[in-house]
């Protein structure tokens, strides 16, 4: 498992203002096959760091940028 992408948007939840901007997106530090550097979607990307004893996790926000073409 390289990581985890999850959406909490439901028909309960408030609906970001387009579409893929809830994305959460987790890697896995111990995968065999890891995600590419720099591997980000629209939304929250769940940053690792690993020190020796445990492992701090930083919440980053990614902005969506409107193409040209859009």
């Amino acid at each position: 498992l390289s990581g985890l992408l999850c959406s909490r948007v439901n028909v309960a939840n408030i609906h970001p203002g387009y579409l893929g901007a809830d994305f959460q997106l987790t890697p896995n530090p111990h995968a065999a096959v890891p995600l590419p550097n720099g591997f980000r979607l629209d939304g929250t990307y769940f940053q690792f760091a690993e020190s020796k004893e445990d492992y701090t996790v930083t919440p980053v926000e990614t902005a969506f940028t409107p193409s040209a073409e859009a």
